[in-house]
């Protein structure tokens, strides 16, 4: 592990405190604020296939969002971890009506074989989970590195398919 890597889990061990102090309240607000900043951006609302994620660990909820996605017509996909060694995502659809099963990290995501994948060039809009940034303003995950991995065409291609 390089100085850069220990410097970056100790900064998202910090924010995960920090994120873990916020009330049920305050977390509550922002969810709703967070919505209403989305609901304004002309991305979003051309949008029709938008990946999310359901909270945990602190995370901003979502679930606002995605039922507000619901009523717009849109559909909500979720990250599913790929079998196997891979630090790839899917992006499995999710509705209202999907069973969630819990992944090896305890976090609830769709069944794969039982529902719909779409690949990731093929969304419109993505929401991430984060810790937080890091000193220049780079996204935090949890640190596997599944985002990156799975959107790594990205640093080729910037303008495929995602908005």
């Amino acid at each position: 592990m390089s100085d850069d890597d220990f410097l970056k889990e100790d900064l998202r061990k910090t924010l995960r405190v920090v994120r873990n102090a916020i009330s049920s309240k305050q977390q509550a607000e922002a969810s709703i604020n967070l919505l209403k900043q989305i609901l304004k951006l002309p991305t979003y609302l051309k949008s029709k296939r938008i990946a999310a994620y359901l909270s945990s660990d602190g995370e901003i909820d979502l679930e606002p969002l995605i039922h507000q996605s619901w009523a717009m017509g849109k559909e909500v996909y979720l990250p599913v971890i790929k079998p196997g060694k891979s630090r790839e995502l899917w992006f499995v659809l999710f509705t209202p009506e999907t069973k969630l099963i819990q992944n090896r990290f305890r976090v609830f995501e769709p069944d794969p074989h039982h529902n719909p994948k779409l690949p990731a060039h093929l969304l419109d809009m993505v929401f991430t989970p984060l810790v937080g940034f890091d000193t220049n303003a780079n996204r935090l995950g949890m640190g596997g590195g599944f985002y990156d991995t799975t959107f790594a065409f990205k640093n080729k291609n910037p303008n495929q398919n995602l908005y």
